[in-house]
């Protein structure tokens, strides 16, 4: 599992690479290692957290919208790449808005080829800001005993655990695509059986207070609690787990003869 830590209140650019033209191995390793990061959990990073000069476009300066993105982790991918262009002199991810601000001198390459080269990463873009967007969230159809108790705000999980279910209380982002996999493997779960709740908490952001009350030493999405029909917690999950989802609400299952 990737896991980072790091918290930052000024913009936090990448570490420069060489100039160097992206071969078709780079693009591949960029791609690579998106879709692995974006496959196990969503880090708690932040790429930069405060917007500054780099994303007012002018001379020197340009913004990329990036579109359906899977998740933040797949942003450094494209910093990345663009980095490799000869004449980008910083790049940095605003994973909030879903663009990357460019600074880069005029003299040895051109927004364009700028654009050309984040798109070797693989991702979705295009020039100008205000169209960055992540990958649609997954529905959940209305007959599955699906709710989303908080947005951010601090919840009390024990007012929204379903008495005489199995509940799973799910973590998740709009920015983590490892929480969409989760999403999709609920719905299997839940088409299947009527026993399984699904409790839903968007912490939007690792400084939400919600995230503050429930995720204290939590450096990764998704994150799930799973309780017994009884309201026993059973088993926390950091990080894109399937196979222990499965085994913990088996093991918050009752048997004939009470809870496992």
């Amino acid at each position: 599992m990737f896991s980072h830590n790091l918290r930052s209140t000024r913009p936090v650019p990448l570490p420069m690479v060489p100039r160097m033209r992206p071969t078709t191995a780079t693009k591949t390793l960029l791609i690579m290692l998106c879709a692995l990061v974006a496959g196990s959990a969503c880090a708690h990073t932040e790429a930069i957290a405060t917007r500054d000069t780099l994303f007012d476009e002018g001379p020197g300066r340009v913004v990329l919208s990036l579109q359906n993105l899977s998740c933040q982790s797949c942003g450094a991918g494209v910093v990345t790449a663009v980095k490799a262009v000869g004449g980008v002199s910083e790049a940095a991810f605003d994973k909030d808005t879903i663009e990357l601000g460019v600074a880069f001198d005029a003299t040895q390459t051109t927004p364009d080829a700028i654009l050309a080269a984040g798109r070797t990463s693989g991702e979705k873009m295009v020039l100008g800001a205000g169209e960055g967007s992540y990958a649609a969230a997954v529905e959940h159809p209305a007959e599955y005993d699906s709710v989303v108790i908080s947005r951010g705000e601090e919840v009390n999980i024990a007012a929204h655990l379903v008495a005489g279910k199995v509940t799973v209380v799910d973590f998740y982002a709009d920015w983590c695509g490892p929480c969409r996999r989760v999403a999709v493997i609920m719905n299997t779960i839940m088409s299947e059986r009527d026993d399984v709740a699904l409790r839903k908490i968007d912490i939007i952001d690792w400084d939400t207070p919600v995230a503050q009350q429930h995720m204290s030493g939590i450096a990764s999405l998704p994150y799930t609690i799973i309780y017994d029909p009884t309201g026993r917690e059973v088993r926390r999950i950091t990080g894109l787990d399937i196979p222990g989802l499965h085994a913990a609400i088996d093991e918050a299952t009752p048997t004939d003869g009470g809870p496992k």
